[in-house]
């Protein structure tokens, strides 16, 4: 098991096992999920939003491009009556 120090900042270095396991580099951000006990928390990588669009790149139908400008689609799209 591995454990790490709080600072008087609030700030605790996550061990090297355990940002080697997450695939943890510099820069990356984690969410803090409590768990269903109550008492403890899962740390877990958060996804960047490229890695999202990639992993959800393979749900679009063949010809249809990834949305990549949300602006330009409600500025090209035929208004709702």
């Amino acid at each position: 098991m591995e454990s790490s120090v709080i600072s008087s900042r609030g700030q605790t270095v996550i061990p090297i096992g355990v940002r080697r396991e997450l695939g943890l580099e510099p820069g990356d951000r984690v969410r803090y999920l409590r768990a269903a006990d109550g008492h403890s928390f899962v740390v877990q990588r958060q996804e960047s939003i490229d890695e999202v669009a990639a992993r959800l790149h393979g749900y679009l139908k063949p010809g249809i491009e990834p949305l990549t400008d949300p602006r330009s689609f409600y500025e090209t799209r035929e208004p709702r009556v």
